[in-house]
């Protein structure tokens, strides 16, 4: 057993998107699988646009009500004195969408597709049912899901392959990132024929 347990931004953006594929080709046979991989992409949609609107000092990428305490706190050296709190799920969307990121030296070519703001939202409220799970009975269509999934790639895309603040370290990082992203897509066109013939 490893005795150390270690990520960082582009650990977590590649290991969301291959408990992505790893849950995606097992909901081909279990659908349940469906609720982790909607979670990983989640997960990795969440932190591909943190990392790609991060700025210098991390602040504006925090909520913003402690975005002021935090900044303060590292201009007097406190460090650890402010708690992080990254900012939610919606906002940083909302931020990757913005002409607002250009003051950070950020230039994203994110443009939204017509429904790519609601394909977000609901991905959002699903994946936020199946976190905080209040007991019920609920069912959904699979083939709701494809578009949720569609759009989050196309966004990690455009974030992993066009934006100067996701700097990869390790050789192949980015490579083998931008592979997985391919996988995932064929693997949905697949599963997307698959469900529409039936």
């Amino acid at each position: 057993m490893e005795e150390t347990f270690s990520t960082d931004q582009n650990i977590e953006i590649f290991k969301s998107l291959e408990f992505t594929y790893e849950q995606l080709i097992l909901a081909k046979n279990k659908s349940y699988h469906w609720k982790w991989a909607i979670i990983g992409i989640h997960g990795g949609l969440q932190i591909c646009m943190a990392t790609a609107l991060r700025d210098s000092s991390g602040t504006n990428i925090l909520k913003e009500n402690i975005r002021d305490k935090y900044y303060k706190s590292l201009r007097e050296g406190k460090f650890g004195t402010v708690e992080e709190k990254l900012n939610y799920f919606l906002e940083l969307y909302k931020d990757i969408k913005s002409k607002e990121i250009y003051k950070y030296g950020i230039e994203c070519k994110f443009i939204p597709e017509e429904n790519d703001d609601e394909n977000i939202l609901r991905l959002n409220e699903i994946r936020n049912v199946f976190i905080h799970f209040i007991p019920m009975g609920f069912c959904y269509y699979v083939v709701e899901f494809l578009d949720l999934f569609y759009t989050s790639l196309r966004i990690m895309n455009i974030l992993v392959r066009d934006i100067i603040n996701i700097v990869w370290v390790e050789e192949n990082e980015e490579t083998n990132t931008i592979e997985l992203l391919d996988k995932l897509k064929t693997l949905l066109d697949e599963y997307s024929k698959e469900l529409k013939a039936v």
